[in-house]
């Protein structure tokens, strides 16, 4: 039951993140973001760019992909096959 509400979550936070990209200006703030990060610099990244979609359902996106590891509170690292980036 649980494990069906995270699947209906996540498929609603692709389709918003899918819809909120625009076709004229395709941005990957994960690249631009530093090996660890916080969620304030996402914030900040995501608001310099007009991306709507709020920073805890990019979070948890980038989690489920395996794209990012919670390092500490509000704390993430990025993950490259397997490794935590901030940890090489």
């Amino acid at each position: 039951m649980l494990e069906n509400k995270v699947e209906d979550f996540g498929e609603k936070v692709n389709k918003s993140y899918e819809r909120e990209q625009s076709p004229r200006m395709c941005v990957n703030i994960f690249d631009e973001l530093p090996n660890e990060f916080d969620v304030i610099q996402l914030q900040q990244l995501a608001l310099n760019y007009n991306i709507k979609t709020p920073a805890r359902a990019i979070v948890y996106l980038w989690k489920m992909q395996g794209l990012i590891e919670k390092v500490g509170k509000g704390k993430f690292s990025k993950r490259l096959n397997g490794k935590i980036l901030s940890k090489m």
